[in-house]
């Protein structure tokens, strides 16, 4: 197979680290390793890349993430090399793209790890350092259980208030519509802080950066609390410690996050593990 060289090595690297989203430590993970390999960027080397990541035990969600990471930027640069344009070489990418099997996971099951306690959320909050545009953002996901896309594209004329207590409808996957509730004075102060002419979260007339969000939130958990976390771990933290205080409420937890079965919440929040009393280790 003839191998994808999109201008210089160097040019390579250059935009595909250079994109700040949420692949952007995953690729740079890449390049680390070819270079410590002394090799260049092609498509045996992405295969090499992944059967190294096997090797060393990574985790299925690691070796995901970077197949995913890998996928998107390809498609990235060939769109900015001499090549695009061309449907042969569009179709030879697409294939070996194809080609990049995902590891299969034991379980969805979300990891504790992916959770915050409220001890630690109070810390975040309750540092200084943080703007209070991220504060806002932190606290909405926190009370809420929102998505982080949902959130960005709420507009004003979605959002109720009444007796206290302000309704918010929201879309999430395949267009589903759910409403959303936070106390009218939490709503009242986003938009003094926001002030928004249409959206809930608005920045220069329009929506923020889903990456821009996740990224500080995760820069300054690091910094805060000792460990990152994303906009979608307060998500999972909302669900997590909501189902724990109410687990007889499973069907309304569901329905409020947006789950199109019960059987998903379930397999993401319920503790489907086995603890050592149970198996009787000691």
């Amino acid at each position: 197979m003839k191998e994808l060289i999109v201008k210089t090595e160097n040019d390579i690297k250059a935009v595909m680290t250079g994109i700040e989203d949420n692949y952007t430590d995953d690729i740079r993970q890449y390049f680390k390793w070819i270079e410590a390999q002394g090799r260049g960027h092609s498509f045996g080397t992405i295969e090499d890349y992944i059967q190294h990541l096997i090797d060393k035990g990574a985790s299925a969600n690691t070796i995901n993430k970077r197949i995913a990471a890998l996928k998107k930027r390809m498609r990235q640069i060939f769109q900015e090399s001499p090549l695009a344009g061309s449907f042969e070489e569009e179709h030879k990418l697409e294939g070996f793209l194809r080609r990049l099997k995902t590891a299969s996971v034991a379980t969805v099951a979300v990891d504790k790890r992916k959770v915050i306690s409220k001890e630690e959320y109070e810390l975040l909050i309750g540092d200084e350092t943080m703007p209070a545009s991220i504060k806002f953002f932190c606290k909405f996901l926190w009370f809420t259980g929102a998505r982080i896309s949902e959130t960005l594209n709420i507009r004003l004329k979605d959002c109720k208030p009444q007796n206290g207590i302000t309704y918010i409808r929201v879309f999430g996957k395949k267009r589903k519509e759910r409403t959303l509730r936070i106390a009218t004075d939490f709503y009242n102060g986003i938009l003094e802080h926001f002030k928004g002419k249409k959206y809930l979260f608005e920045k220069s007339g329009g929506t923020y950066r889903r990456e821009y969000v996740s990224m500080r939130i995760r820069s300054h958990s690091m910094k805060i609390i000792g460990r990152p976390i994303s906009a979608h771990c307060l998500r999972h933290s909302f669900a997590t410690r909501t189902y724990e205080e109410y687990p007889s409420h499973l069907v309304g937890l569901s329905k409020y996050l947006g789950h199109s079965k019960t059987s998903i919440t379930t397999d993401l929040y319920v503790e489907q593990r086995l603890s050592d009393e149970m198996l009787n280790i000691t």
